[in-house]
């Protein structure tokens, strides 16, 4: 079914293919059709302009010439004399000239080539008396030639007026505009605004003869008329564009006035250049589709060959666990957004083995795996059509299970526990024990992320539990979460606005009784004043993280504090802080903390770092590289909470540490068990040279007990409870 399914989406992309391949052709061809008569019409205009300029150009360099001359003839005496006829043959020997000529006041005309003969012979120079500059084309009587006159009025200094002329030769500019232009189909005309012919082209399609630009397009063709009556308005407003007409085949003429009398420059260029470019570029592009697209369904047939097993790969890389052949979580996300918003109760529990690790290590990675696989089969079996489940990741599951009343979901909850209890690994006596989180909702109004925190959440509630499996997610573990987080808040903004407290316990010298150094101990009020307890907010910041930032602080404030004795002479005495598990796993902060102490004007050893028992024994890189890092930079290392730990005799002797505190749960047990360790442990101290703290003495008996297994320093109320910076720098006044 499914690859029938698959067949019949493959068939459909095909033919959508093949639409969007027609569509895209037809739409390719518009535009690229519209692209190529834009372009070849800008280009048309160009060579329009580019002509227009060679026209005037030439013409505006001879009237630039004959008027030049004309102010030289303006300065002679005489109209005619033999200076003058010198400077005349002599340009015109040096340029491309029919004739120069210049008509006396008698109506003589001296020329160029050594003739002279008078206007009534010659009619043609009747016009070159004008007052103004002329520029006219006619038939050159003098060469019987069609040629361009350029006139120019004169007047020498006798008074006698005339003309200047200058005769050029028309194939001279025909040439210039016969630059070749659209692959040779490209030509030009030059008429007046009655359209008569000033300049015809020598191109093989133009008008081969023509007087009258009009008459000839539609002489050719009468269906030209509209676009003739349209080219006759156009040159009559003088206005520039383009039109298109008939010739044996479709022309397209831009039109472009010359400031040249009342001229106009015609530039035409075959329609069919575009047609021909358009139908190359189409050729190749429908052949290069063509090899695409054949290309694609070839692709595309490997595709539907191959899809029965790539889709079960796919399948199962996505949807299937590689190792319990069970839901993967992306589908047990699909399954629950198809299910979630059904009328029943419905509940999404986190189930967890207890110390899974220890089965990997005893049973190898490979039976671990079918464990997991048998978990996976259980809850499944349980389910039934009620639910289903997902190996979240190592032994932590995630399911989703339909109930009808509490009833149903416990009896479901029990089951799966004794199934899980019940298995037993390679005959052994090893009992799996399961622990669960469970969320109960009715419509799936959250995402599922939230739905697995709150299971996970209720899990976490429970799981250092010995005699409860299974905890349930209600409204009383929701207000812990809002009223640490509450906590979470207001340490925050305490250490913004600079508001909590460093108070210091002072450790004495167990013979002298005089103070040798301090703890800091950090202290938390509430906006009513009100003490928080350091066992409340500090599981907090570290749960969050945000412990870092108050190791920051009351590194900074300790040392800020050391500061304020020293200058007021006080004779300070080393202060130790607790510095978190995170801190040292986060790393990279003993320069900081140097740069902080230098600061301050105080020394490294002012400073002492405490680090509980478990933290520094945890086979951690990071935290081990930080201790080193703190003992290289000169620090003391004190061990808190010693003896609370396993193996912490064993390893004491490998740690490099300066002192061990030992914890006030031994110092205040009266029972000889717990003498005969603490004896041993401070025996053992004295002889790998560790200094010792005794924590928690609050007794005359636990100071003399102490005193003679000689413990180096008492820490406690017996001699002192937790004081502010004031009470420290009195008591030091006192120590001197």
């Amino acid at each position: 079914m499914n690859n029938k399914k698959g067949l019949v989406k493959y068939l459909i992309l095909a033919l959508l293919i093949f639409v969007l391949f027609v569509i895209g052709i037809n739409a390719y061809s518009n535009v690229l059709k519209n692209k190529l008569t834009n372009q070849v019409r800008v280009t048309l205009s160009e060579v329009a302009y580019q002509n227009k300029m060679v026209v005037e150009s030439q013409i505006s360099e001879q009237r630039n010439l004959v008027q030049e001359l004309a102010l030289v003839l303006n300065s002679e005496e005489t109209l005619i004399n033999d200076h003058v006829l010198e400077i005349v043959k002599k340009i015109y020997e040096a340029g491309d000239y029919k004739n120069i000529g210049i008509v006396t006041p008698e109506k003589t005309v001296y020329i160029s080539s050594n003739s002279e003969f008078t206007i009534e012979e010659k009619d043609y120079f009747e016009n070159l008396e004008d007052k103004e500059s002329l520029i006219i084309l006619d038939n050159d009587t003098i060469n019987n030639q069609y040629s361009i006159f350029i006139s120019e009025p004169v007047t020498s200094n006798d008074g006698g007026k005339g003309c200047l002329f200058f005769s050029y030769d028309l194939k001279l500019l025909v040439s210039k505009l016969s630059i070749p232009s659209f692959n040779g189909e490209g030509y030009t005309y030059i008429v007046d605004s009655n359209g008569n012919k000033i300049l015809n082209s020598n191109n093989k399609n133009s008008f081969s003869n023509f007087t009258n630009i009009f008459d000839a397009m539609l002489e050719v063709d009468k269906n030209n008329l509209e676009t003739v009556n349209t080219l006759k308005e156009k040159i009559k407003n003088k206005e520039e564009g383009i039109v298109t007409f008939s010739n044996e085949t479709n022309k397209d003429m831009y039109y472009l006035p010359l400031n040249i009398n009342d001229w106009y420059i015609l530039t035409v260029v075959p329609s069919t250049t575009i047609n021909s470019t358009y139908n190359s570029i189409m050729l190749m592009t429908l052949i290069f589709t063509i090899c695409i697209v054949t290309l694609l369904l070839v692709l595309l047939s490997i595709i539907i060959i191959t899809n029965y097993i790539k889709n079960k790969k796919l399948y199962n890389l996505i949807y299937v666990d590689p190792i319990t052949k069970g839901y993967s979580f992306a589908k047990f996300s699909d399954e629950i957004i198809l299910r979630g918003n059904n009328n029943k109760k419905k509940a999404l529990i986190a189930l967890d083995i207890n110390n899974f690790k220890l089965v990997n290590t005893l049973f190898g990675y490979e039976e671990s795996n079918k464990i997991l696989k048998k978990i996976t089969n259980i809850i499944d079996n349980e389910c039934s059509i009620y639910g289903f489940s997902t190996r979240k990741m190592a032994d932590h599951y995630l399911i989703y299970y339909e109930y009808v009343n509490d009833e149903n979901l416990l009896k479901f909850i029990e089951k799966i526990y004794n199934s899980i209890c019940n298995l037993r690994i390679l005959n052994s006596d090893y009992v799996l024990v399961p622990s669960m989180g469970i969320y109960t909702f009715n419509k799936l109004n959250e995402s599922i992320d939230n739905l697995e925190n709150k299971a996970i959440v209720a899990w976490k509630n429970i799981k250092n539990d010995n005699y409860t499996y299974y905890g349930l997610f209600d409204d009383k573990i929701l207000n812990t979460m809002v009223d640490n987080k509450k906590i979470l808040d207001k340490l925050i903004k305490a250490i913004e606005n600079d508001k909590l407290e460093i108070h210091y316990q002072p450790k004495y010298d167990t013979i002298s009784r005089k103070i040798v150094g301090a703890e800091a101990l950090l202290r938390f009020r509430d906006n009513h004043g009100h003490m928080i307890s350091p066992g409340i907010f500090i599981p907090i910041a570290e749960e969050s993280g945000f412990i870092t930032v108050i190791d920051n602080y009351v590194f900074e404030k300790v040392c800020i504090d050391i500061n304020k004795l020293k200058e007021k002479n006080i004779e300070t005495v080393p202060i130790s802080i607790n510095l978190s598990r995170k801190k040292l796993e986060e790393g990279n902060f003993v320069k900081d903390y140097l740069k902080i102490i230098k600061e301050n004007k105080i020394s490294v050893s002012d400073i002492e770092i405490e680090i509980t028992e478990g933290t520094i024994l945890a086979d951690n890189k990071s935290i081990k590289h930080s201790v080193k890092e703190l003992k290289k930079a000169g620090f003391n290392i004190l061990v808190d909470d010693f003896g609370t730990g396993y193996s912490s005799i064993s390893t004491l002797k490998d740690l490099d540490i300066d002192e061990i505190k030992v914890d006030r749960s031994f110092i205040t047990d009266n029972s000889e068990k717990s003498k005969e360790i603490v004896k041993y442990v401070f025996n053992l101290a004295t002889a790998l040279k560790v200094k010792t703290t005794a924590e928690g003495v609050e007794t005359k008996e636990q100071y003399d007990m102490l005193k003679k297994l000689n413990c180096n320093t008492i820490q406690g109320y017996y001699f002192s409870k937790v004081i502010t910076l004031i009470e420290l720098e009195i008591l030091l006044e006192r120590n001197k």
